[in-house]
């Protein structure tokens, strides 16, 4: 089986701003997702050439759950290891 994509060079791709790129994403994920592999397979190479990023990053990306762009992602909770008399003491020094 050979492999008939052809590679863009950096020269070639339009790499979109962040903002941007993530409109695209939310766009063609639905589509992505919905489509039979020959339709996949030129959304990929679309959106490769238009976002810049590597064939299994994009794969990645597309294949992802769709969301509507407010999910956060929520860092772990602080947590101490000291007692409050050694927390005491090391404000103190």
């Amino acid at each position: 089986m050979t492999n008939n994509r052809q590679r863009c060079t950096y020269e070639q791709c339009i790499v979109l701003p962040m903002d941007t790129c993530l409109q695209l994403l939310r766009a063609l994920k639905t589509r992505y997702q919905a489509a039979i592999k020959t339709d996949k397979t030129q959304i990929l190479e679309e959106f490769i050439l238009v976002s810049g990023h590597h064939h299994k990053s994009a794969i990645r990306l597309l294949n992802g759950t769709v969301t509507n762009g407010s999910q956060q992602r929520r860092s772990a909770p602080t947590r101490s290891d000291y007692g409050a008399a050694v927390q005491q003491a090391l404000l103190v020094l």
